[in-house]
């Protein structure tokens, strides 16, 4: 294990296995999953979130350039869910992570974010005709979708990097259990790359036209 107890202060500093100062404060991790970012002025006061499952052995603090890292915790599922235009999914629980930003004047980047689940999750899926599509399009992906259907997750991780021209990459592991299928283990891998600033962009130009088309037929 990295960094030294003789650093940690605060009630978890029996538990905690490395650490390293940075210019916000003292970051520790320790035997719990936790990572703690500790205010030095105000003892005993720490934001904490979970990165992962299992010790947190070794930290590497550092600053980025023209860039922070942005810490998530208590990230509600649910809410996520309710922004979908169609409802296809049903999603609870809670997340969090770091993503650590990389700010310039024209471009965000995104180097070695993590997401992990700091609740049990579950998740189901909600008929709509996109799934439906789906499942009757391929025999693999409609066996799929029905392990995944629907499912207790147990451990929940994610990757994501996204470059400054907007090419977004994302690595997702859950690992679950399906209750109506006598508690069939699921593990679930899938990666994603996409451009957003492209998606983003055409949603904008998709919103245009159909404002526009609303305008021209109104009476």
């Amino acid at each position: 294990p990295g960094g030294g107890g003789a650093l940690l202060a605060g009630p978890s500093s029996d538990e905690a296995s490395s650490g390293g100062l940075t210019p916000r404060g003292l970051l520790s991790g320790g035997q719990d999953g936790l990572v703690r970012l500790w205010d030095l002025r105000a003892p005993g006061a720490a934001t904490e979130t979970r990165v992962h499952t299992g010790a947190v052995n070794d930290i590497v603090a550092h600053r980025l350039p023209n860039g922070q890292p942005v810490v998530l915790t208590g990230i509600e599922l649910n809410q996520l869910a309710a922004l979908q235009n169609e409802a296809v999914v049903s999603l609870t629980g809670e997340v969090g992570g770091y993503i650590p930003l990389r700010l310039t004047r024209d471009s965000v980047a995104v180097r070695d974010g993590r997401l992990a689940n700091e609740t049990p999750l579950s998740l189901a899926l909600l008929p709509a005709a996109g799934t439906r599509a789906m499942a009757e399009s391929n025999r693999a992906v409609s066996i799929a979708l029905e392990a995944l259907n629907p499912l207790r997750v147990e451990r929940f991780s994610a990757q994501v990097d996204m470059a400054a021209d907007g090419w977004l990459d994302a690595a997702v592991h859950i690992r679950g259990t399906n209750p109506q299928r006598n508690g069939l283990p699921v593990v679930f891998n899938y990666t994603h790359k996409e451009n957003v600033l492209e998606l983003l962009r055409s949603l904008r130009i998709g919103e245009r036209i159909t404002d526009r088309v609303m305008t021209e037929t109104r009476p």
